[in-house]
């Protein structure tokens, strides 16, 4: 992992790679401490999923499309998958066809994901975007990656 601070980042940055699935990690404090893991590439749908205290332990919000549903959300591995990732470290994962990405906020009781941790969450990641045919997936521009 290779971490950076350059004037143009508001906040500290590092770069990642998980098997073939390369990510992000942006550590910020405004408005809110947050740390986000931000990935490379995407499921080719948009998704947003928070964690509920109700069984399965996580709630969509908004509209979910067809691919969302058939992917994720009627399989019930990878319903377990986002459970588990949703469970303790995570409070909010977003889809965009491009990128997948996890938000931790401390403040609100989130547990902060490093070592063994972070590697694990990476897997349940890398197990979410892997049940996606390859075919849908999307890809963020280098630049838009890096910004």
């Amino acid at each position: 992992m290779v971490g950076y601070g350059k004037p143009r980042w508001p906040n500290t940055v590092f770069f990642g790679s998980y098997r073939e699935l390369n990510y992000r990690i942006d550590l910020s404090a405004k408005p809110e401490n947050f740390f986000r893991l931000r990935t490379h590439s995407g499921p080719g749908f948009r998704l947003e999923l928070v964690r509920w205290a109700e069984a399965p332990g996580f709630r969509a919000r908004g509209y979910l499309s067809r691919a969302a549903r058939s992917c994720w959300l009627e399989s019930g591995e990878s319903r377990d998958t986002i459970a588990r990732l949703l469970e303790v470290h995570f409070s909010r994962l977003v889809t965009r066809p491009e990128t997948i990405e996890c938000y931790c906020y401390p403040a609100r009781d989130d547990v902060l994901p490093e070592g063994g941790q972070l590697s694990w969450c990476l897997s349940l990641v890398y197990g979410l975007w892997s049940a996606v045919p390859e075919e849908s997936r999307g890809f963020l521009a280098k630049a838009d990656f890096i910004e």
